[in-house]
Order: C-alpha cells, then sequence, then structure tokens
C-alpha cells in the first residue's frame, strides 16, 4: 500500500463518523507511539514491516519497506513537524524534501553551473551504494538529538531494537541504515550526512538527499571525493565509482593517480541531473523519447509500431 493509499483508508473510515472515538483512539495511539512507551519486544514487530525487492537497471536489488499503516502515520506526524523548519535550516546545501519546486531548482542552478563552468573546474555526481541501507545508525541519533531533539525519543525506539521485516515466508532483522520508505527515512539521511557535507571544500554543493553533486577545481573536488571515501567507516557510506560521474571540459585535466580518472566521463551535452536533462542536446532528446516510449507501453491502446494514443 502506498502513503497515499494508507492515508486515504484512515480519512475513509473517519469521513462521516457520528462518534469521535475512532478519531481519538487513533490520537491516543499517535501520542503514545511518539511518547515510546512500548517494549522493545513490541517495537520490533511495530517498527518493522513488510519488504519488497524491487530491480534496478544495473541488475541490483533494492529493498524498500513498507511498513504498518499506523505506525507510518505517527512517523508521518512527527516528520510533519519538523520538515519545514528543518529544510529551511539545511538549504542550500540540501534540496531534498520540503523545498517547493525542489527538482527544478537544482536543475536551473545546475544549468546555469555548467554554462560558465571554468577551464580548469568540473562538477562530479555522487552514487552511494545502497545508500539508505547502509548509513549508520549512531549518525543518524546522534544527528536527530542535536537538530530534532522533539522526534529523537521515537527514532531511538526505532533502532534501539531489530526490527523485525517479513519477505514472503521469510523473518528478516533490520539492522543497518534507515528504512527506505519509512516517512522519516528522508530526515534520517539528510541529518546523518549534513556534517559531512558541511566539512566539504567545493564551491557547490546540491545534496538530493542521497544525490550529491559537487563543482569546484579539479584539485578541490579530488580532496573532498578523498574525504568522503576517508570517513566511510564512520559514515557506512560508500562511493559505486563505477556509477559516480564526472562533467569537464577537458578530462585531459584530470590526473591517472587521481579518483576522479575512474569516474564516468560525461560531456557538458550528455548531463542529466535527478533524471533531467541539464542542457538542450542529446540527453534532452533522448529523455523525452524514453518518456514517450514509457507512456505508449503503459497505454493498452498502443501497438510497438504507433507512437500515439487513442
Amino acid at each position: 500500500m502506498s502513503g497515499w493509499s494508507h492515508t486515504s483508508a484512515i480519512l475513509d473510515l473517519l469521513t462521516g463518523a457520528t462518534y469521535n472515538s475512532l478519531e481519538q483512539a487513533i490520537v491516543d495511539w499517535v501520542n503514545v507511539v511518539l511518547a515510546c512507551s512500548f517494549s522493545a519486544e513490541i517495537n520490533e514487530i511495530i517498527f518493522g514491516g513488510r519488504l519488497i525487492a524491487l530491480s534496478i537497471t544495473d541488475g541490483g536489488i533494492r529493498p524498500i519497506t513498507v511498513g504498518y499503516t499506523l505506525m507510518r502515520l505517527a512517523a508521518k506526524c512527527a516528520n510533519s513537524h519538523v520538515i519545514e523548519r528543518r529544510s529551511q535550516e539545511l538549504q542550500p546545501l540540501q534540496l531534498g524534501a520540503g523545498v517547493k519546486g525542489r527538482v527544478e531548482a537544482a536543475v536551473h542552478a545546475a544549468r546555469r553551473l555548467v554554462q560558465d563552468l571554468p577551464t580548469d573546474h568540473a562538477v562530479v555526481k555522487l552514487d552511494f551504494s545502497n545508500a539508505f541501507n547502509c548509513v549508520r545508525r549512531d549518525e543518524i541519533l546522534d544527528a536527530v538529538a542535536a537538530k530534532t531533539p522533539e522526534i529523537y525519543c521515537l527514532v531511538h525506539a526505532a533502532y534501539s531494537c531489530d526490527p523485525i521485516l517479513v519477505f514472503g515466508q521469510h523473518r528478516l532483522r533490520s539492522r543497518e541504515g534507515a528504512q527506505q520508505g519509512d516517512p522519516l527515512g528522508s530526515v534520517e539521511f539528510r541529518e546523518a550526512i549534513n556534517p559531512l557535507l558541511t566539512d566539504l571544500l567545493s564551491e557547490v554543493k546540491i545534496g538530493f538527499t542521497d544525490d550529491v553533486t559537487l563543482a569546484a577545481d579539479i584539485q578541490t573536488l579530488d580532496t573532498d571525493v578523498n574525504t568522503i571515501m576517508s570517513r566511510s567507516a564512520d559514515t557506512g557510506l560508500s562511493l559505486n565509482i563505477r556509477k559516480c560521474e564526472i562533467i569537464t571540459d577537458d578530462p585531459s585535466a584530470i590526473s591517472d593517480t587521481s579518483v576522479l580518472s575512474h569516474f564516468v566521463k560525461v560531456s557538458k551535452q550528455d548531463m542529466t541531473l535527478l533524471g533531467a536533462p541539464v542542457l538542450k542536446g542529446p540527453s534532452q532528446d533522448n529523455t523525452k523519447l524514453n518518456t514517450l516510449k514509457r507512456l505508449c507501453n503503459a497505454c493498452h491502446c498502443c501497438t510497438p509500431t504507433m507512437l500515439w494514443c487513442c
């Protein structure tokens, strides 16, 4: 069930009710959860959920946890309480949530950046391996305690136990990372990664949850990437080098001994950010064509030879 379906189901139950007993019961439940009044044995269940394994384009698997409806409701209440304030405080380093037009803002900023990129500068797009499921929970707890202490009790209850995840007939224990699919997962991840982003030296730093884009001179970028790699044990985050990209006018300026030399080299015209083409060119044309193909494939009126729908 999607987050929208969860909310819709609860609203359907409450709409037109003659008495407010169910509404009051839900309010009481949320307050009990936020107060963390349950034992560790109960927390293992209510902070767990159904596990879904989604295939991703590189052949890997993305595990998504679908939490239980009433727990998701409590997490959404906690998220709505802190999201606006923390989103404002995390700007301009992070645009992951709570920022209107955040994708458009990031893409437009990247467009202006690459159009006027100095010859000795470059842009790198960093990809972390299974970021949500690998970020260290002690980093999450420390960051939440420092920045959003009002929800610390809830986050601590979730991560002081090993929640049970159900996958088919199997039962697994969640012992690492922020659950991808948890309404609080993005907040927790952004708080955990923010100290690292703050310490980087690049002139431009754009964080979109686990998608990080940096721009600076080649030497500074090399230093920042090495900083990220050296702090992997502290953060739990590891770069997926074969999926990281570097955009520069002069690839020959990158030393063979630099970690940047192992990044995928992408031209400005082919650069995309958050799935959107940055400049007019091949990437824009391919994005439009791929979008059209997906729409056609989703429409049962279409045949493989048609580029239109009834």
